[in-house]
This record gives C-alpha cells, sequence and structure tokens, in this order.
C-alpha cells in the first residue's frame, strides 16, 4: 500500500515538472496608448513623465522610456510565488546610451525594506538580475546599446535555482536565496524607471520555461552584385519550362512548344571527331531515359563541329554571332539541330546543353541558344589518390559537367605525390582530361632540393618545420621537407631541367609554384630569414631574387614544354592593404614576366581591385575558399561571390575546398558552377568582409536554394529524386559542428536548441532520401548512399551533442545523477560504427566532453572558488589559427572552461585587425607557431594593442620556442624567448607572485597538467614569478606601456595525451587570475 501512495507521489510530481508554463502577463504595446494585459490578470497604468509610442519593436510597437518616463502595473497577486512554485518573467529591450554608472530598471517590483529588479547599464546596456546584495545575476560585458535583446529570468523551485538568460541562452545560474522575498505581497510593479531605450514584450509565466527565443533574428547584409538582364531571362525561362541547365546559357530563346525525340529518326553528323567526350554526355543521357540509339538514314539530322567550319550553314540559319573563346551557338527545332562551337572546348559544353534540353520523358524544346563563360579559367580541386583510384574518370566526369578546366591536384606538395604512380598513368588521365578541355595541374614549391621523408631529423633544436638552418655556408635554409635559397641558380637550373624533363614525361604542362607559406608582414616567405650569400646577391632586392627564381623555373619548362601554362603564387597571395605589400605586388608585377600567373585570395571588392591592380597585366587566378578548416559543410551558397573577383576575359577564378570528399563540396561545387559561368547570374552578390564567419558560410540564398539548386540536383540525380536532394542539402548539415560547436557557432545560438533541431533535421532528410533512393540513375549510386551516410552521422552525432550539453546543464545545477544519465546516452551513440566510419574522427571530441565523471568534483571546486572571487569584466579574445597546424586550433577545451564564468568573456579571434581588437581587453596566443593571413600586420597590430592599455598572453609554443613569428619574441623587454624544454617535470615553485597572486604566494607549488612546458629567458624588465624544480624561468610577467604581457611555458586546455578537455582545476585558477591581472582587476 505504502509502495503504490509513493508511485502515485512520484507520478504526480514527475508530470508537476514537465507541466507546460501557463503564462499570467503578456503586455505587447502594440498600439498607441494601449497597455492592456493579454491575460486580463494585471492592469497598467501611466506613471512619471510621457512614454512614446513606437512602431519598431522587437514584435510590433512599443514603448521608449527617456529615462524620467515610467508605467506601473498596479499591486497585483499575479508577482507573488510559494516557496515551492516555480515562474519565469521575459522583457525585451533596446538601450540607448545614458550615464555611464547609471542603471536603469526594465522592471522593479517591491516589498517594504526589499525588492528584486531587473536593469541595464546606461554604459553598454548590458542587463542584470538582481535582490539587493543576495542575488547579482550579470551577463558579459559587451555592448548591447541600440539592438533588441530578450532578458529572461527563470526561478526553478524543484532545483533551488534562479537563472538568467539572454536571447535563449543561458548565461547565468545562482542559488535561490529569495524564497521569502517571491513569496511577499508586493506594491506596484514599476517598468523604465531611469531607463532610456524601448522596452517590449514583457511576460510572465507561472512554471519553468527555458524555450526563449531571440528577440530579433539576426539578418545578415549581403550586398547583391548588379544581376545580368539576359541571364535573368534565361533562369525565368529555365524556371517557367522546368529546364535543368546548369549554367544557364547567354542568351536562351524558347522558340516552340517541346517535341518527342526519337533518336531514331535522326542521324548525327560530327564535323569533329574531337568532341567525343562531348557526344557522350548526349547518348548517355538517351541511354538513361531508355531512348533508342541513332538511326543511319534518318531524316533529321544534327550537325556538330566549329563555328568557323559551319559558317555558311549557321549565317543561312540566321545563326547568333560566334561567340568569345568556349563559347557555342545551339539553334534546335522538331526538324534539325546546328551545334557550333567557337572552339572545341564551347562544342563540348554545347553537347551538354543539348542534353540537358531533354526531360526525362523525351520530351526536347525548340531553342537558340548563345553562351559563354566570363571567367576564362574556372578551378577546382582534386586529390592525386582520389584521380588515381577506382573513381578517377568518374570524378573528371562529374569535373567536365560543373565545366571546370582547369583541375588542381590538392597540396603545394602535389607535384611530389604524383611521383608515386607511373608515368603512364598520369598520361592516360591527362589525356582523358585534355579530351574535356580540362587541363590538370599541380603545384610544387620553390625549394631546390627535397629532402625526404625523414626531414625532421635535420632540424636543429630550437627550430621548428617553418625555418631551419640547412647548410647556411652554402646559401641554403630549411622549410618543412625542402631546401631553400635564392642564390643558387645551378641548384634552380638543375631542379629546373629534371622538372620540365618529368612534366613532359607524364604528358602535364600546367604548373603553379607557391612561395615559403609563412612570416607574414616582418618575415615574408621566411626573406627575413635569408642566409649571408642571399643577402650579399641581393641585398633587400626580394623582388629581383623571387623574379630570378621564377624566371630560371619558367625559361627551362617552356624550352621543354613550350605550350605549358606557368603560374607563381607569391607570398602574400591574399589581399593586403599594407603599403610595403601593394609595393611588392606592383614590382613584382613589373619584372616578373608577363605570362607568368599571378595569385589573389578573395577579398572585399574594394580591396581585391586595388590589389590585382597592382599585379598588372599578369594574368590573375583567384581563389574562393567557402569556409575555413572548422565547419566542411554538406553545402554553401558561398560561390556566389565569384562575381566579386571578376575583372575581365582573362579572369580565372577557383571554388577552392580545404579537404577533398565529394560528400563535402559536390553540392557546393554545383552551385558555385553557375556563378564561375556566370559571374552575375541572380543570388551573385559582393563577398562580405566577414567571409568565414558562420552567418556568411551558412546564409541562406533563396535565388540558390529554391531554383538553382533543385536543377543541379536534378540535372545529377535525376526528375524524381533531384528536388529532394536539393532539399537536404540546402539544410547545410555539418558534422564538424557538434564536434565543437563553440569554435563555429556564434554565442547568440543556443547550443541546445541547435543541436535538437540538427538531429531533427537529419533524421527526417535520411527519411527522404531513402524515399527517392529508387530513382537515383545508377551512376550516381555511389556519392547518394555516401550522403545518405553522412546525413546518417550527422544525426547520430548531433544526438551525442545533446546530450553532452544537457549533461553538462545538470552538473552546472547540481543534478550530477542527472548528469551521468545523460552522458552514458551519448556514450553509447559514440559506439555506434556510422559515428566511428568517418575517415575524419570528428566524434573523439564528443566522446571526450562526454566522459564527465573526472569534472564533477572540479566543477564542485570551481563553484566554491568563485564564491571567493569579486566577478569583473574581462573580454578575452584567443587566437585562433589553423593552416598548416591541423584540422583544430588549441582553444577549445579553455573556451568550455570559462564560459562566461566570473565576469570573464572568452571568444576565438581568428584575424587579429586593429577593429577586431577593439572588442577583447586580453589576447592569449596558447602554442601557436604561427600566424594566419590578415590584411594588416598582425604583430604591429598587438604591440600597438598593448602598448594602448591592451594586454597578451603567450604560452607554451608561443613563447618563441620554434623558428617563425613568434620568435623573436615581441616583447624581449619581458622576455628574450625560449630557452630549452622541460619534460615531466610539473611542480612549478612560486617566487616573486604577481599575475599569479591571486591565487598563489612566494613558496606555494603548483603543478600543471601538460607533459611538458617551455623554459623560459627572462628580459631585463621581465618578473619571473614560477620557476620549475631545475630551477628554470617558465612564467614571466611585466607592464609595456598601458598595457601587460605575460610569458608562460604551460600550456592550457590540451591533456598529455593532446585532446582538448576543459582546465583542471588549478590550471582553470591559473588562466582566470592570468585574466584578472592583465585586465588590471585582480
Amino acid at each position: 500500500m505504502l509502495k503504490k501512495s509513493l508511485m502515485t507521489v512520484f507520478c504526480a510530481l514527475s508530470l508537476l515538472a514537465w507541466a507546460e508554463p501557463e503564462k499570467l502577463m503578456h503586455l505587447t504595446f502594440d498600439r498607441d496608448g494601449d497597455f492592456t494585459d493579454r491575460c486580463g490578470k494585471v492592469k497598467v497604468v501611466p506613471g512619471q513623465g510621457k512614454t512614446q509610442w513606437r512602431q519598431d519593436g522587437a514584435s510590433g510597437g512599443c514603448l521608449y522610456f527617456d529615462g524620467k518616463s515610467t508605467i506601473r502595473i498596479q499591486k497585483s497577486p499575479v508577482f507573488t510565488f510559494a516557496p515551492d512554485e516555480s515562474f519565469a518573467i521575459e522583457i525585451c529591450f533596446n538601450p540607448e546610451k545614458a550615464k555611464e554608472k547609471q542603471w536603469g530598471n526594465l522592471i522593479h517590483a517591491p516589498q517594504k525594506g526589499k525588492n528584486w529588479y531587473i536593469a541595464a547599464s546606461g554604459e553598454i546596456g548590458r542587463p542584470m538580475f538582481c535582490s539587493g546584495k543576495k542575488v547579482r545575476l550579470l551577463v558579459p560585458y559587451q555592448n548591447y546599446l541600440k539592438k533588441w535583446s530578450r532578458v529572461a529570468i527563470v526561478r526553478d523551485a524543484k532545483s533551488k535555482r534562479i537563472s538568467l538568460y539572454l536571447d535563449g541562452k543561458m548565461l547565468r545560474e545562482t542559488d535561490d536565496t529569495l524564497s521569502g522575498l517571491f513569496a511577499g505581497k508586493f506594491g506596484d510593479v514599476t517598468i523604465g524607471r531611469n531607463f532610456k531605450g524601448m522596452i517590449d514584450e514583457i511576460i510572465l509565466w507561472k512554471g519553468v520555461k527555458r524555450d526563449f527565443a531571440p528577440a530579433k533574428v539576426f539578418k545578415l547584409k549581403i550586398e547583391p552584385l548588379p544581376v545580368s538582364p539576359d541571364v535573368a531571362a534565361s533562369w525565368k525561362l529555365l524556371d517557367e519550362h522546368k529546364l535543368d541547365l546548369v549554367p544557364a546559357p547567354k542568351k536562351l530563346k524558347i522558340t516552340g512548344k517541346p517535341f518527342k525525340f526519337d533518336p531514331a529518326e535522326w542521324q548525327v553528323v560530327r564535323l569533329n571527331q574531337a568532341d567525343k567526350a562531348g557526344y557522350e554526355v548526349f547518348t548517355d543521357k538517351l541511354a538513361r531515359i531508355k531512348l533508342p540509339k541513332f538511326g543511319k538514314s534518318g531524316k533529321k539530322i544534327i550537325r556538330a563541329g566549329l563555328y568557323d567550319d559551319m559558317a555558311d550553314e549557321l549565317k543561312k540559319a540566321d545563326a547568333p554571332a560566334k561567340p568569345i573563346r568556349q563559347g557555342y551557338v545551339l539553334l534546335v527545332n522538331e526538324k534539325s539541330i546546328l551545334l557550333a562551337g567557337s572552339d572545341l572546348a564551347g562544342l563540348l559544353y554545347g553537347w551538354q546543353t543539348l542534353s540537358d534540353l531533354i526531360r526525362e520523358n523525351g520530351q526536347m524544346f525548340p531553342a537558340v541558344i548563345a553562351d559563354w563563360p566570363d571567367f576564362q579559367s574556372r578551378r577546382m580541386e582534386t586529390g592525386v589518390r582520389f584521380i588515381t583510384g577506382k573513381f578517377g574518370t568518374k570524378i573528371l566526369d562529374s569535373l567536365f559537367r560543373l565545366r571546370a578546366n582547369r583541375i588542381t591536384l590538392t597540396g603545394q606538395n602535389s607535384l611530389q605525390m604524383t611521383r608515386k604512380y607511373p608515368p603512364e598513368v598520369w598520361r592516360k588521365i591527362n589525356a582523358y582530361a585534355a579530351a574535356r578541355a580540362m587541363q590538370i595541374g599541380v603545384v610544387d614549391k620553390t625549394s631546390l632540393i627535397k629532402l625526404g621523408p625523414d626531414y625532421k631529423k635535420l632540424i636543429p633544436k630550437g627550430y621548428s618545420t617553418h625555418y631551419y638552418p640547412y647548410k647556411p655556408e652554402e646559401g641554403l635554409f630549411g622549410y618543412f621537407e625542402g631546401a631553400y635559397s635564392w642564390s643558387r641558380d645551378d641548384l634552380a637550373q638543375k631542379k629546373a631541367e629534371e622538372l620540365a624533363d618529368y612534366l613532359a614525361s607524364i604528358g602535364l604542362s600546367n604548373i603553379g609554384f607557391h612561395s615559403i607559406d609563412c612570416g607574414s608582414y616582418d618575415n615574408p616567405g621566411n626573406w627575413a630569414k635569408r642566409t649571408e650569400m642571399d643577402k650579399k646577391r641581393w641585398g633587400d632586392d626580394r623582388v629581383g631574387a623571387e623574379v630570378n627564381l621564377i624566371s630560371i623555373f619558367c625559361r627551362t619548362i617552356r624550352k621543354k614544354i613550350p605550350n605549358a601554362v606557368i603560374g607563381f603564387c607569391q607570398y602574400p597571395y591574399w589581399c593586403v592593404d599594407d603599403p610595403a605589400m601593394l609595393k611588392y605586388y606592383e614590382n613584382l608585377a613589373e619584372r616578373l614576366p608577363k605570362d607568368i600567373g599571378l595569385t589573389l585570395r578573395e577579398g572585399p571588392r574594394k580591396l581585391f581591385l586595388e590589389c590585382a591592380r597592382r599585379l598588372g597585366s599578369h594574368p590573375v587566378g583567384t581563389s574562393i575558399y567557402p569556409y575555413d578548416y572548422s565547419y566542411l559543410p554538406s553545402y554553401t551558397n558561398s560561390g556566389r561571390y565569384a562575381g566579386s573577383m571578376y575583372l575581365n576575359e582573362r579572369s580565372g577564378t577557383g571554388f577552392v575546398h580545404w579537404h577533398v570528399a565529394t560528400l563535402y563540396n559536390y553540392a557546393s561545387d554545383m552551385g558555385a558552377s553557375e556563378y564561375m559561368w556566370n559571374a552575375f547570374a541572380p543570388g551573385a552578390a559582393l563577398l562580405p568582409s566577414d567571409k568565414h564567419s558562420y552567418q556568411v558560410v551558412f546564409a541562406e540564398c533563396p535565388e540558390m536554394e529554391q531554383r538553382l539548386l533543385p536543377r543541379a540536383c536534378r540535372r545529377i540525380y535525376g526528375e524524381k529524386a533531384g528536388d529532394t536532394v536539393a532539399a537536404v542539402y540546402a539544410r547545410k548539415l555539418c558534422v564538424r559542428i557538434p564536434e565543437h560547436p563553440d569554435n563555429i557557432l556564434p554565442s547568440s545560438i543556443n547550443r541546445e536548441k541547435f543541436m535538437e533541431r540538427m538531429q531533427a533535421d537529419s533524421a527526417a532528410s535520411w527519411k527522404q532520401l531513402e524515399a527517392v533512393r529508387m530513382f537515383v540513375p545508377e551512376k550516381e549510386l555511389g556519392a547518394f548512399d555516401g550522403l545518405m551516410e553522412y546525413v546518417r552521422r550527422c544525426e547520430l552525432m548531433a544526438a551525442a551533442r545533446l546530450h553532452c550539453i544537457r549533461a553538462r546543464n545538470e552538473l552546472s545545477r547540481g543534478n550530477v545523477a542527472a548528469g551521468k544519465a545523460e552522458a552514458e546516452k551519448g556514450q553509447k551513440i559514440m559506439k555506434d560504427s556510422m559515428v566511428r566510419g568517418s575517415r575524419l574522427p570528428h566524434w573523439k571530441n564528443i566522446a571526450a566532453d562526454l566522459n564527465i565523471a573526472s569534472i564533477i568534483e572540479t566543477r564542485v571546486r570551481r563553484a566554491e572558488y568563485l564564491k571567493t572571487v569579486k566577478p569583473v569584466k574581462v573580454r578575452v579574445g584567443l587566437y585562433g589559427y589553423r593552416g598548416s597546424e591541423g584540422f583544430r586550433d588549441n582553444n577549445a577545451g579553455i573556451l568550455e572552461g570559462f564560459n562566461n564564468v566570473a565576469g570573464i568573456t572568452v571568444s576565438v579571434v581568428r584575424i587579429p585587425t586593429r577593429e577586431n581588437l577593439k572588442n577583447v581587453d586580453v589576447m592569449v596566443f596558447n602554442a601557436c607557431r604561427q600566424i594566419g593571413d590578415c590584411e594588416e600586420d598582425p604583430v604591429a597590430n598587438i604591440k600597438e594593442f598593448v602598448r594602448n592599455g591592451g594586454s597578451v598572453i603567450f604560452a607554451h609554443n608561443s613563447v618563441g620556442r620554434h623558428n617563425g613569428p613568434f620568435k623573436p619574441t615581441w616583447f624581449p623587454e619581458i622576455c628574450r624567448g625560449f630557452d630549452a624544454t622541460g619534460t615531466n617535470q610539473p611542480v612549478l615553485k612560486v617566487t616573486d607572485p604577481d599575475a599569479v597572486a591571486g591565487f598563489l604566494k612566494k613558496g606555494d607549488q603548483y603543478k600543471h597538467r601538460y607533459y611538458d612546458h617551455c623554459r623560459l629567458i627572462p628580459g631585463p624588465k621581465g618578473r619571473i614569478e614560477l620557476k620549475d624544480s631545475s630551477g628554470y624561468p617558465v612564467l614571466i610577467s611585466g607592464k609595456v606601456g598601458k598595457g601587460r604581457v605575460v610569458y608562460t611555458g604551460e600550456l592550457f586546455g590540451i591533456t598529455p595525451d593532446g585532446r582538448l578537455l576543459e582546465p583542471e582545476l588549478d590550471e582553470w585558477k591559473m588562466l582566470l587570475n592570468l585574466f584578472r591581472w592583465c585586465a588590471g582587476k585582480q
């Protein structure tokens, strides 16, 4: 009986816990002068001053408060809650700047001698919840002025916690010590006292509510490019007639109703037999839709050839004029078809278009078409091992259908990788590509000697792969596996001769030379590290040295291969606004032979044009990298930005991925192919300055997702399956987001809701794909099944990350058992073979994060420690660079450990421009070896940042351990650099504390987690705070100008076995105190 009663109580409590919250009050302010509560439970009246009604609220109308005006909610029992009653209140607000130390009340609920309120600061508008000195929840320090935000307070009576949410994300939480206050009787509740700005949507709920939408959905502003009227007209006709032509023809005219195309009634006359590859695309389409073969005596004729060979009959047919290079004209009617290419490439592309004019029902559309590409060169990439594998010809066929005409083998060492295969393999591949108007290109570094796979054994102690001495007495230094020199013409000539013979033997005539890819502004391409022999010959004439080297390569190769296409990827190759670098561009273009192409990465249009102008009359090859290493989404609309890099008819562009795998880039490439052919097609846009932000990479584009992508997918996967495949791609599923959500998602996005939606979208996508698989052409089933597998993996990864998030949330609330239960669910998913089947181990970071047993005690002890620390606002920026260091940066562990605690906000800064540095107080370089692309001088920016009051922490490798941009050190007066490595000596002794004085005193011992640390050489103004057991300095601090600098040999957020995990307790305390000291808040 007792057992039954207990079960009844348990069930009742469970139902209560999961009951939907009840709305008690809702003020919308949608009409001028209307203060009505939509729930009818409270009465609202004017207070002091006069509020103004405005139309531009968070949702409908709103009220504007001038700092003196208020409204009042008259005394009501709805604000009284018993100790066991939960509630939530949410308010949308848009603050204006007021007095710096003045807080404006959004809502103020008073009792006799007591109160609680939600307020916004006059300085930056950040909100807080407060009740006297007992409870104070303050959101991270950042600017909230002149934008709508939704702040919410949730009192969960069951867990006895009070939480603060901002735009759907929980930012602060504390124990509920206000039961007596909430249970009391309140007087009139005031809205807007001392607040300047707008208020809208005030809602009070009974029960626990944690689902809060952002006040305003962020809309990315992408500036469209002017659309070509002819291409826009073509798109319209393609939509109207459901024709799947990608890319769209420049000029298209549908001249009648579709007619039944019966090949038995037609014969084909091919005037140029080199068009075989294009003709096969046409016949493959006929076979796919099960039409008969061509007859030999059909009365209807298809005549195809070059325009000049068909000039008379084209003139009689009133055909369009001959297009420019790679163009074609096509005249189709029921009795005859004329196809004429301005050159062989155009003839091949014409056959593709003719095949797409036939619907799967056998109906062909009569049309007159004139077409040509805007970009002369359209580059895409594939890998050596892919193109030489069993799917090599299929990959080339796919690239041909995308009308790419330059195929680069991925990587700066792709030339070396080709040597693993016999020359006859490459001759066959090159011949196959050439028959499809495609030229395969390789990339080689400008090294003179290859040092082999064991080159690391040649690197002396204290140097890195990015620079090391190698026979400097012979004018040579090392960079990765190559030896370099600007003064050894004999070695340059020897390399060029061998290279020319090799390229000729494999039938390849397209090569690009990549400059040394490091050094930034102070050491571009390791020029500052050149040998004495180089200095004696060239002095400071870097341009002369580069021109001499590349000219030797070019002359020698062209002597053997006269038609060789040669390019030089100069360093820097990205768009810069640095005067010295722009002058380098200008001088290089002036002195380098004009038939050698130069390179520019994508950039904002104005800056791109300025840089391109400096490159003079050289062919300029551009590259669009649609995302950085973090993302690898299944689809992005970034191909639409190709027009930003268009210069003239000689322009070339490339749509280039960091990673070669058709699953990750095929749909994106299909979209990009339109804009590399038609730079100003509908949807074309200027490249935003924040080109690799989440908002840009995952931005929507209706023209692409609703019009272009379905056409492209129907063309590949068939008319019955194409729309479904397009819809799946348009969801932009991405396994990398569950892997490292904090590295990718903006802070405004609720992680839990995102993973819920991703899991649901992935599950729905898999079912939709399964339903149409039967309609997919057999030749495309390999790619289609790979997509299905990828979608399933996205579902499982999102589900596992969701359990991880929920486990961490439960731990934050003190619910250890619930946290463990969530983690166990996620760990079960991690055992699924589908999760672990990916070539890249995206699952490992989630699996590590789900191992929460080790952090439970740390979390509890952290919370205890934070009770002794007064919160202060500190904005920390973690430098994030992947580049040649791999697929990750070293920040994920720190991000996880500092999720807005004690007033500290942490974000990743990937490009340290002056503008970006304005958003942080402290910059951290955690074990960095290199600096990535930046249009400004990042070292100069950091030095200026510190002089003006900012602070910087250099950790582990960043202390100048390896040769590169961090060596010599940027602040030698504090630390002169790396001395040696201390291994398996984790215990450090406190000698002279200052930066660490917040938690350590002289004589204390401190133990770091990683297996080694860097020993440091102090500068004249450096303060040695920590030493290792051998007496070597490990942490040095000091002041520079108005700012502070810390050099520490410790590595943060990484376990001894290399996993990215949040810091252990002492490591976390160290970072917390360093952040506070650097910001002057200790």
